[in-house]
């Protein structure tokens, strides 16, 4: 088992497939935080944040999609 704070109700717990975002399988907590980390939106959400926070107050949408590129 993976260490973490996630809190797993086993008897509201659904052990079934699952679609999410476009991925099928067999999800924990840990694997939707994989899948949302990849999206675009979310780099670019963190991002932004992470950067109002250190640097300045809503910074230009190109500064934001220039430091999310890989």
């Amino acid at each position: 088992m993976k260490s973490g704070s996630f809190f797993e109700n086993r008897r509201q717990h659904d052990d079934g497939p699952k679609i999410f975002l476009g991925h099928k399988g067999y999800f924990d907590g840990y694997d939707i935080i994989d899948i949302l980390s990849k999206q675009k939106a979310m780099k670019e959400y963190i991002c932004r944040k992470l950067w109002e926070y250190f640097v300045y107050e809503k910074p230009d949408d190109t500064v934001v999609q220039q430091l999310t590129l890989k």
